[in-house]
């Protein structure tokens, strides 16, 4: 039975900027699957930064990218 949820390409720092696709409603299911931590991380999806709980739809690309540290700044 083929699953309902959306297929999308997923990028990452974790999986060395390769591309994948998977079957998921929201990034933060992503990050679950992967074993990846958002602390400090900035999710994109089709090049608009969002939040993990964005819902997915077909073919959408979602980008997981370490945010910047920006020392020296309060």
């Amino acid at each position: 039975m083929a699953s309902s949820k959306p297929r999308v390409t997923f990028v990452s720092f974790c999986n060395g900027g390769i591309p994948e696709d998977v079957n998921a409603e929201t990034p933060a299911e992503i990050a679950t699957n992967m074993k990846l931590g958002l602390e400090n991380v900035k999710i994109y999806v089709n090049e608009s930064l969002v939040q993990a709980n964005h819902a997915l739809r077909d073919k959408d690309m979602v980008s997981f990218q370490k945010a910047k540290v920006e020392s020296g700044q309060l």
